[in-house]
């Protein structure tokens, strides 16, 4: 399933622009990636990785508007797109020891990702909300 993506058009100053040109040059990457990339960082979403333990153990203070937002929460684009590259990488055989760092770091993300909306969800059940429609689970 391919991501959807939208245009965004921004006024940067040309320093800037040729930063994320030679970046994107150097890492054989498109231009577009490379700046959603820098900018990701600076958007909230869904990143377990900065504090798992601590996230996962709130979890059951969540009201279930927040619980429901948590297990909504997909990767972001970016780590999508970057997750997809990789794999083709991997299964071409042409991943770098780089490349498969930043797989493994991803990889682990999405685990994480995993437990922490199944403990949502598993929470909103126990409190009475009816998820089968979510999980797509007729009865």
């Amino acid at each position: 399933m391919e991501e959807k993506t939208l245009t965004l058009t921004v006024n940067i100053p040309a320093d800037v622009y040729e930063q994320v040109r030679r970046i994107a040059e150097v890492s054989d990457r498109p231009i577009e990636l490379v700046a959603a990339d820098i900018l990701e960082p600076q958007l909230p979403e869904f990143a377990p990785d900065a504090d798992f333990d601590r996230l996962f153990n709130e979890l059951d203070s969540y009201g279930d508007n927040k619980l429901w937002q948590t297990a909504l929460a997909h990767l972001s684009a970016a780590h999508s797109l970057r997750l997809d590259e990789l794999t083709d990488k991997g299964q071409e055989g042409i991943l770098t020891e780089p490349d498969e760092k930043e797989l493994g770091r991803l990889l682990e993300l999405v685990d994480k990702q995993v437990l922490i909306r199944s403990k949502a969800l598993s929470l909103l059940q126990d409190r009475g909300h009816d998820i089968k429609r979510y999980l797509g689970i007729a009865f």
